[in-house]
């Protein structure tokens, strides 16, 4: 399940009850989606805590988020990267595209 709460110019997403973002996670996501876009200046911060999978899917819409932040002017962050979805990154060969414009990864939470 997906949680997203909007502080400011600031949209928080985590995710609940999972341990995979997969299609039914970025099916919610691509609902917000208009709404990152049209808050300008906003900053799109996703939390992985607990996430240790992503699917194909998951992968097509961080790289779309990476795509649209550079069109529109926003900014994103992932947080709370795990071991194993940073391997998927590399092993994929998505890390630079979905990191090029990444403001921070890390292994902490949001603030």
């Amino acid at each position: 399940m997906v949680k997203i709460q909007k502080l400011g110019n600031v949209f928080m997403v985590g995710f609940s009850d999972t341990t995979r973002f997969n299609c039914y996670e970025v099916e919610e996501l691509m609902k917000h989606l208009p709404e990152f876009l049209n808050t300008p200046g906003c900053d799109v911060c996703i939390n992985f805590k607990d996430i240790t999978f992503i699917d194909t899917c998951g992968m097509d819409f961080l790289v779309t988020l990476a795509d649209k932040s550079r069109e529109n002017g926003f900014s994103y962050r992932l947080s709370s990267v795990s071991v194993e979805v940073r391997e998927l990154f590399v092993k994929t060969d998505l890390s630079c595209r979905i990191l090029e414009y990444a403001e921070v990864i890390s292994n902490e939470p949001c603030r």
